[in-house]
């Protein structure tokens, strides 16, 4: 799994390893490879969430700043 950060070293995207493969002329060869993102977040100036630019298709733990979430 790799993490995408910006200069803060906030973790905006999560992309998998996994490559899933494309053959647009269907010849049987790969033409392509695409990513599989698995969050991507968007952050409002001192931390806050964007709720509507925010996708997550697992549980991720980590949010601003690296910090681990707690919903407690």
């Amino acid at each position: 799994m790799y993490e995408f950060s910006n200069h803060l070293g906030n973790v905006l995207t999560t992309v998998s390893d996994i490559k899933l493969t494309a053959d647009g002329d269907a010849d049987g060869v790969v033409d392509s490879y695409a990513a599989v993102i698995t969050s991507a977040q968007d952050y409002y100036p001192f931390g806050s969430l964007e709720t509507d630019r925010t996708y997550s298709s697992e549980n991720y733990r980590f949010g601003f700043n690296g910090k681990e979430n707690k919903s407690e």
